[in-house]
Formats: C-alpha cells, sequence, structure tokens
C-alpha cells in the first residue's frame, strides 16, 4: 500500500517561521525575461498557456562528475530509477499537461513518444536561466529531493515529493504532498510506518549506512506508487471532494507523528 502524506508546516528547518505559506515570492522576472521565456518554451514545442510540471530524478552523476574527487556513495539511498516514472509522464500527458524532465547532467534518457514529454536535461534549448524560470512558473514539480526542487519551492509552487530520509522533506507548503521509499526490516520482512522508521532514528540519517545498521532495506516505489501521488497531487489542486475526505486524515496522522519527533529549536539550528 502507499504512504501518502500531506507536507504540512509542522516546523521544518528550511522555513521553521512557515513565512513560505504566509507571503508571496519576492523575487521577480524583469519583463524581458519573461518574452524571451516565451520564446524558449515555444522551441521546446510547449504551446503558450499550456499547463507543465517539472520532474527531477536523483542519480549519481552530477556529482560524479563535477566532484569526482569526493565519495558520494553514502548518498546513493537517494538515488532513483527515472524509468519509474514513466507511467506518470504518460499519465500526465494523456491530460495534455507537459512533462519536463530536468537535470544538467543525468544517467539516463527520458525517451518516450509524446509531443508533452520533453527530456529537457538533454536538450540543447536547456540552460541555467530556463531552470529557474520553469521551477518558477510550472503547475507543481514532481522530485526525488535534489537541488533543483529548491527553485519551486522559494517561488511556491507545489511539490510531489518522494523523500529520502522520510522526516526531512520541504514541509512548509499546504498544497504538497510526499511519501517515502518502502522501508522494509531485514529481520522480520515488515514495512515499516513513518512512526516506526522515526523510532529506528532514521528519520534525518545523511547516511545510507546506517539502514543497514538498523536491519532496514529501502525499496524503490513502483511506477503506479508514483502515478498514484501525482494523481492525489492533481485532486488537491484542483480541491476535489474526494481528496479533501483523505487529506483531513492523513494530514492529522502525518503532523502528529512528525511533531513527536521534531524538536522544532534543534531543526533551526540545522
Amino acid at each position: 500500500s502507499l504512504n501518502l502524506f500531506i507536507a504540512q508546516p509542522v516546523g521544518h528547518s528550511i522555513d521553521p517561521m512557515y513565512l513560505l505559506e504566509k507571503y508571496p515570492p519576492t523575487l521577480n522576472f524583469t519583463e524581458a525575461e519573461e518574452l524571451e521565456w516565451k520564446k524558449q518554451l515555444k522551441k521546446l514545442g510547449i504551446q503558450d498557456g499550456s499547463k507543465f510540471v517539472c520532474l527531477t530524478c536523483r542519480d549519481s552523476a552530477y556529482l560524479q562528475k563535477e566532484m569526482p574527487t569526493m565519495n558520494w556513495d553514502y548518498h546513493n539511498y537517494r538515488n532513483v530509477d527515472i524509468d519509474n516514472f514513466k507511467e506518470t509522464a504518460k499519465y500526465l500527458a494523456n491530460k495534455k499537461i507537459y512533462v519536463l524532465r530536468m537535470g544538467k547532467i543525468v544517467e539516463k534518457k527520458f525517451d518516450l513518444e509524446s509531443e508533452f514529454v520533453i527530456d529537457y536535461a538533454n536538450s540543447p534549448l536547456r540552460s541555467d536561466f530556463m531552470d529557474i524560470y520553469l521551477g518558477a512558473k510550472c503547475q507543481f514539480c514532481i522530485t526525488t529531493q535534489t537541488g533543483f526542487d529548491g527553485v519551486p519551492h522559494i517561488f511556491r509552487r507545489p511539490l510531489a515529493t518522494i523523500t529520502m530520509p522520510a522526516g526531512d522533506g520541504r514541509m512548509s507548503n499546504s498544497k504538497s504532498l510526499f511519501i517515502t521509499k518502502h522501508h522494509i526490516c531485514n529481520l522480520s520482512k515488515e514495512k515499516l510506518s513513518l512512526k516506526k522508521i522515526f523510532e529506528r532514528g532514521l528519520g534525518f540519517t545523511s547516511d545510507g549506512k546506517d539502514y543497514e545498521k538498523r536491519n532496514v532495506i529501502l525499496e524503490d516505489n513502483t511506477p503506479e506508487e508514483i502515478k498514484t501521488m501525482v494523481s492525489e497531487m492533481l485532486d488537491l489542486l484542483n480541491s476535489s471532494e474526494k481528496f479533501n475526505s483523505k487529506k483531513n486524515e492523513y494530514q492529522i496522522r502525518c503532523n502528529k507523528i512528525i511533531e513527536d519527533y521534531i524538536d522544532l529549536h534543534d531543526m533551526k539550528e540545522r
């Protein structure tokens, strides 16, 4: 089953005073930048006024190329396979929502036979300027918690996140959602709940070896689970009654667990 959580402001180091939820962005684009962006968007094949989402998936390629002298293996537990997001991309494409696969240096191409799915990371049109603009203007961002998702976050765009470690997501936007990889006890083969993940001291770990030490195996989310999260995101953005009935239940449970394990003062100091 899918553990789906509503990311409500409950105290997080990124935004402990919940200011992003209270105030609009203070960053703006010039008129010339807006015009240039629209030109680039047309070159990418996106029609003016169309909805689009950004998709960013963490792998090892960027750090290995940009910082080859350092050993980043301890972060590998956060990596995902971009192929697991193909079903989600097809799902959004069928709704005529463009999907832009983000990234500067990536391991795999993301080729789907759809005009609505764009492997922007491997496009000659990719640029730092476009990265910022796309993150600021997307309907929402599907992310595995990488550096790029800080852009849509500060521009108040919702995030649909596979959060690793489980307690370290960007939680100051009430329209955001997150799931985690499946945490399986290597001894009992039990799938750990969010509460048990925190109880084992894995809520904020930054080292993949900690999972092995605590007898926990991580399993990737299935393509169907990822698609379900994104489907729920669309429900949330459309404020459907179907989602709102689930929202209260999940929100209360998630907030209570996180509040039990996060010390706000310590989080401010992180």
